[in-house]
């Protein structure tokens, strides 16, 4: 439409994006009306028809691509439920390849055109989530926590199962989210059962309120990230590590330009996830517990935490607030899945959960190579915090972010800015990801390469350093408090 192309051409994006940005926005607004049905059935065909209509505002008929692993799936989950978790598998990741390869996803991506590949990707997650989640109901060996708190024990209705599919948007930009946490939702159980609340003190039955703050305040996070990225991003991109100012610059500043574009990259993540956050804020989703004194808590699925993103001092904690929802699907149905009962996880389940990301994402080397390194980069942290432990000094403690400690004025952050080992170690646990995402932009081989030539592989060289290094060095905990801590978050 031309009113369409000349916002789009004002705001410097595509028509695909403008789409995309809008779509979001509205999910919102549908979010907060799904708050106020009350029927388990109104509320199942609210969240399904809006989430059809806001998918296909942007993605057109290339929603249609949700129908065949959707179908599939249900028909395993029916026909063959002791390995319908096996089949999902084999169904939603060879057909999500597909549409890699068949759409060139991620080439097309960066030149600002959008398909449903991107729908494609969040749903995966959930179908095979579900599907494993299903099968796991049937399993006569013992669960784990996680896996007994989210069994699937019957096969959804189809219009629960479609509900959940399109759930008033969560395609766009995700998170993943579990069927169990749906469904309990929209029955209005568990968390969400207006009994679990009513005993509270009068101030903190004031949900409305809560979601509303809660909500304006992702909104306009998710504004500023917007405005900063259309801002900066026009400068700050990929493309400035082919000019010949850029080449002509010495390693370390390579490195550091490296760094700054790949935190500038980072920022148009921040704006869809936290929009999305919203959507689900307002809708209830997002409800994590209740608490006696501060009311309701909120976090149940946000997906980024940019403070922690920026402030942690180990690669290990970065996936704990980073596109968290895939990080808890990798981790819950990947990592510890392939790791023998009993047996403590290697590398080798690392790097593999890692490639499986590096899949998920498309097939092109410069994921491949990024989420390969990453593996490297999460294990050398490891390795260091273990090294760290037998030093005669004293290590100081690592700040933990509480949950909802996102803002910039946390004292928490204050407080640890004045600590200059503090700052050294964020220094060096940021340098690796934030220039490895700069890599992930590129999606060639030969690019990619290129890319690392520049700074001489320092990143990879740092972590094989300290990997190395752990090797040959004793491994002695020592029994502090903060040692006992870290060791039980990890």
């Amino acid at each position: 439409m031309p009113w369409e192309q000349a916002s789009a051409e004002t705001l410097s994006l595509s028509v695909d994006q403008l789409r995309f940005a809008l779509a979001l926005m509205l999910s919102v607004l549908v979010g907060s009306g799904l708050a106020f049905i009350r029927s388990t059935t109104a509320r199942h065909l609210y969240s399904l028809v809006t989430g059809i209509l806001l998918v296909y505002y942007p993605f057109g008929a290339g929603v249609l691509h949700a129908l065949p692993p959707a179908i599939l799936t249900y028909t395993a989950m029916l026909v063959l439920p002791r390995s319908c978790g096996r089949l999902a598998w084999m169904i939603n990741f060879p057909y999500l390849l597909y549409l890699h390869v068949s759409n060139a996803s991620a080439g097309n991506w960066n030149k600002g055109q959008l398909d449903f590949t991107g729908g494609e990707m969040v749903l995966v997650l959930k179908l095979i989530a579900l599907a494993m989640c299903h099968q796991d109901s049937l399993r006569k060996d013992t669960l784990s926590e996680y896996q007994t708190s989210h069994l699937v024990k019957r096969v959804p209705t189809p219009l629960e199962y479609a509900s959940f599919i399109f759930s008033f948007g969560n395609l766009l930009a995700g998170p993943c989210t579990e069927f169990r946490d749906y469904k309990d939702f929209i029955e209005a159980k568990g968390v969400w059962d207006p009994q679990t609340h009513a005993q509270l003190p009068a101030p903190h039955t004031s949900h409305r309120y809560s979601c509303l703050k809660k909500g304006l305040k992702l909104i306009g996070s998710s504004i500023l990230f917007m405005v900063f990225y259309t801002l900066v991003g026009k400068t700050w991109n990929n493309t400035l590590l082919y000019t010949p100012w850029y080449l002509e610059k010495s390693v370390p500043v390579k490195l550091l330009l490296m760094i700054i574009v790949g935190n500038v990259y980072q920022t148009r993540y921040f704006f869809a996830w936290k929009l999305s956050e919203a959507s689900l804020t307002f809708a209830g989703l997002n409800l994590r517990s209740w608490d006696p004194k501060l009311g309701p808590i909120w976090g149940r699925y946000c997906n980024a935490k940019w403070v922690g993103v920026l402030f942690s001092d180990s690669g290990r904690v970065v996936p704990g607030y980073w596109n968290i929802g895939t990080g808890n699907f990798l981790r819950r149905y990947v990592y510890e899945r392939i790791t023998p009962k009993n047996r403590k996880p290697t590398f080798k389940h690392l790097l593999f959960t890692q490639l499986v990301s590096g899949l998920w994402h498309g097939l092109h080397p410069g994921y491949l190579m990024f989420f390969a390194s990453s593996s490297f980069w999460i294990y050398s942290a490891t390795a260091l915090y273990k090294m760290e432990q037998g030093w005669p000094w004293r290590r100081s403690p690592r700040l933990v972010l509480p949950e909802g400690a996102v803002d910039a004025d946390d004292p928490q952050l204050h407080l640890a800015a004045l600590r200059g080992d503090y700052m050294q170690r964020v220094a060096i646990s940021r340098s690796v990801p934030a220039a490895s995402v700069a890599l992930a932009q590129e999606l060639e081989f030969h690019k990619s390469l290129a890319v690392w030539r520049e700074v001489l592989f320092i990143p990879h060289i740092t972590m094989f350093v300290v990997i190395a290094a752990a090797a040959f060095m004793p491994r002695s905990v020592r029994e502090t408090p903060t040692a006992k801590e870290h060791a039980k978050e990890l």
